[in-house]
């Protein structure tokens, strides 16, 4: 376990906070990169890995970690893992909303 204890109100807390600061954050991670502001889209995918990490959601975090290493290696993002980005950013807010 890498996030703080499951169940716990700490936990509760960042659930929360993950989902009002993140809600729109795979849109967001998009439109960076249509714009061509790799900065952002590295910060964005940064902030996104830490913070799942830190509400155990490994999977999500995973999938962040990859676009940020490619990110700041200026390597090119295969569409299929901006896809899984997307949906499991999906999945978890979801699930977190109906906690």
């Amino acid at each position: 376990m890498y996030g703080v204890e499951p169940g716990s109100a700490l936990e509760k807390k960042l659930r929360a906070l993950f989902v009002k600061g993140n809600s729109n954050a795979a849109q967001q991670f998009n439109e960076f990169l249509q714009e061509g502001d790799l900065h952002s889209a590295y910060a964005l995918a940064h902030t996104i890995k830490t913070s799942a990490l830190l509400i155990n959601k490994t999977t999500l975090s995973d999938i962040s970690t990859q676009l940020e290493h490619l990110l700041k290696n200026k390597e090119q993002l295969p569409p299929e893992l901006c896809n899984q980005f997307a949906q499991e950013m999906a999945a978890v807010l979801a699930e977190l909303i109906q906690d």
